[in-house]
């Protein structure tokens, strides 16, 4: 323990020098502009960095790395929240429920939970792995096949609690991950599985292309269709004539909105003034009214005909 405690503390000692905190802070920035780009994750920015490196010492080389990590873990986020992509894998949670925020009007809080989590987190898990590491890796070096089967069992298994809505749903997704992660030669005996002779099926299919790819085409085909749906019939329209009211907020993010929700697409019925407003102007979306003279001769020939 307290020899944790010292190289723990010569470790910031480093960190602190000027030259070494400028590359943390410019492998900060490089992480989250390379975590922000789908498809552009943190291991690829890392690789790119690494022609860097050759010419610094060993610690401000690796502390440029680390940060470029780090940045990358909270740049995938933001993609993730904004546009329902995420950068990395490992930002899909924060895209289900980041994105929800954005489209309840809650970006900057979504934003925030996001870095203040990540900081916390990161901070958190080193420190947990500089106490927890050694008596964990004895743990694990007793591992055989058997416990190595069981754990994958385990993660197979845990499909069934994540999918309890739609089981459907969850074991077609678990099936084609399975099917999709057989592609490509086999790397313990070289063997090619549904490579069909093509050559960059030989390789496998990346986990990263497929997680992102499948989330960017399906916000891309949804916007589409967002874009060109019916507009909303009940709801109250702005004076500019777009839809702007609660359900068109409901109907875009599955809930209603707390805030003043974005303007949505056009009214089909036309906006009009409710002259029964005082100075303030009330528009509303509903048909088209009959001017208020022709309603009065209206009401008139209609009490003519009733009478005696």
């Amino acid at each position: 323990m307290g020899e944790v405690l010292l190289n723990l503390a010569g470790g910031f000692a480093s960190a602190v020098q000027p030259l070494n905190f400028l590359m943390i802070v410019v492998g900060l920035a490089i992480g989250i502009v390379a975590g922000a780009l789908p498809g552009i994750t943190m291991l690829n920015s890392i690789v790119l960095v690494l022609p860097f490196t050759y010419l610094m010492g060993i610690v401000p080389a690796l502390l440029l790395m680390i940060g470029v990590y780090c940045g990358g873990v909270f740049g995938g986020s933001i993609t993730g929240i904004l546009f329902n992509i995420p950068g990395d894998p490992m930002n899909v949670p924060t895209t289900w429920e980041g994105y929800r925020l954005n489209r309840q009007g809650q970006t900057q809080y979504a934003l925030g939970l996001a870095i203040m989590s990540s900081a916390f987190g990161g901070l958190v898990s080193a420190l947990v792995l500089a106490f927890l590491a050694p008596p964990f890796a004895r743990f694990a070096l007793t591992f055989s096949t058997v416990e190595f089967f069981s754990v994958v069992v385990f993660g197979l298994a845990s499909v069934s609690v994540l999918g309890q809505s739609s089981m459907a749903a969850a074991l077609i997704s678990l099936f084609t991950g399975m099917f999709l992660g057989t592609i490509g030669t086999e790397a313990q005996y070289g063997v090619e599985r549904f490579a069909f002779g093509i050559p960059f099926l030989k390789t496998g299919v990346d986990f990263v292309t497929v997680l992102i790819g499948l989330f960017a085409i399906g916000e891309v085909l949804d916007q589409i269709v967002t874009t060109a749906s019916e507009p909303c019939l009940d709801c109250r329209c702005s004076r500019s004539g777009r839809c702007g009211g609660r359900c068109c907020a409901a109907r875009r993010s599955g809930s209603p909105s707390a805030g003043s929700p974005a303007p949505g697409p056009p009214c089909r019925r036309s906006c009009r003034t409710d002259s029964r407003s005082s100075s303030r102007e009330r528009p509303s979306c509903s048909a088209p009214a009959m001017p208020e003279a022709s309603s009065h001769r209206r009401a008139r020939s209609t009490a003519r005909r009733a009478g005696p």
